[in-house]
């Protein structure tokens, strides 16, 4: 879809002057924001423009609803499932964000010990000391 086109479409959603309940509000603002959003991104590459919708989405799926109760659960097959977050989903969501932290660190550790391990000093039987991987 070109980038004019999905300017268009945006620009001509209705707007009601219906007054918005509490209950709805956060979710009428969360459409609003992705619509603002969607129409600054600069429209020069029509690839980079449906990455970056694609990121907004997931955004969107991943944290927004996630933080407004709402829970999209994929399946192998079918439709995704629909549900409110309960506190085992929060608690789930925990544990694998502290999974993918101990990885990132583990990760950093490595990169951080490749170095020393190419350049690690030896001492020979004569007591010289021998600079290894130079």
């Amino acid at each position: 879809m070109e980038a004019t086109t999905l300017s268009n479409i945006l620009q001509k959603m209705p707007v009601s002057d219906q007054p918005i309940s509490d209950l709805a509000r956060p979710f009428s603002d969360l459409v609003a924001d992705f619509k603002n959003r969607v129409l600054s991104i600069a429209f020069d590459d029509s690839e980079s423009l449906a990455k970056e919708i694609l990121a907004l989405c997931d955004h969107i799926r991943n944290i927004d609803l996630f933080y407004l109760g709402i829970y999209i659960e994929d399946q192998p097959t079918g439709p995704a499932i629909v549900r409110p977050v309960t506190k085992d989903i929060v608690q789930q969501r925990e544990r694998e964000a502290e999974r993918h932290i101990q990885k990132q660190k583990e990760r950093k550790e490595r990169e951080t010990l490749r170095p020393l391990k190419k350049n690690k000093m030896e001492i020979g039987s004569s007591g010289n000391v021998q600079v290894c991987g130079v």
